[in-house]
């Protein structure tokens, strides 16, 4: 009744490798951009004016008073921000193309 069994990685499994796994990995990738490529640019442009717009940020909260620091200050800076980059885009003809 002590059956006994071959020890793990022998076994017609083992011809597999690693194998498995990286093309597996490498077919999620490929997917994962291929449904994502046209996200890419503009998340890349949002990092890109995040970073480029945080010292201007942190001056303007730091000129807010202190009630609205933590509820308005964003808000209103994001609409400002908004503002600036729609008009930039009417005024260099990228909106309604």
């Amino acid at each position: 009744m002590d059956m006994q069994y071959p020890p793990r990685g022998h076994g017609p499994a083992m011809n597999r490798g690693l194998r498995s796994p990286w093309v597996l990995g490498a077919l999620v990738v490929a997917l994962t951009v291929w449904v994502l490529q046209s996200f890419l640019l503009p998340v890349l442009v949002a990092c890109v004016m995040a970073i480029a717009t945080w010292p201007l940020y942190r001056h303007f909260a730091a000129r807010m008073p202190a009630r609205m620091a933590c509820s308005m200050t964003p808000l209103i800076f994001t609409a400002f921000v908004a503002v600036f980059v729609c008009a930039a885009d009417i005024r260099l003809g990228c909106i309604g193309q």
